[in-house]
């Protein structure tokens, strides 16, 4: 089982602009990189969005690396809807097109958690979380 979490509490926004948060997968219980990770959310919530969306849609690998720290996931196509994910520490779950299909539409509900977080906070001109709206199709 795959999960994907952000706390919409943590989330900063730099002098640059980039908005830093909390987010982490949890896989067959084990958290990755770890509870509370710390990056850039609304960027690596649009990455792992289309990358998910590429794979599911039939191209074999797309690996996502998260923009602080040494960490990745890799998501490879199993065919008829199925997705194995896997990370560069060991973790390794394989989704059938049930789990993938809520895995998608998690993203998408975290999306639109996080667009509106950030328009509470004023973030909402940032080019990602625009992109993020996008992604996150209301």
């Amino acid at each position: 089982m795959v999960e994907i979490d952000v706390d919409v509490e943590s989330l900063s926004a730099s002098r640059s602009g980039a908005i830093w948060g909390d987010v982490w997968f949890t896989m067959n219980g084990d958290p990755f990189p770890e509870r509370g990770w710390n990056d850039l959310v609304i960027a690596l919530l649009v990455e792992f969005q289309a990358a998910l969306g590429v794979v599911d849609g039939g191209d074999s690998v797309r690996r996502v690396r998260f923009f602080d720290g040494p960490y990745w996931v890799e998501f490879e196509s199993l065919g008829q809807g199925g997705v194995k994910i896997s990370t560069n520490t060991g973790l390794v779950a394989s989704c059938g097109k049930v789990e993938v299909e809520g895995l998608v539409r998690r993203l998408g509900e975290l999306g639109r958690e996080l667009v509106d977080a950030c328009a509470a906070k004023g973030f909402e001109g940032s080019d990602d979380v625009k992109r993020l709206d996008r992604l996150s199709a209301r």
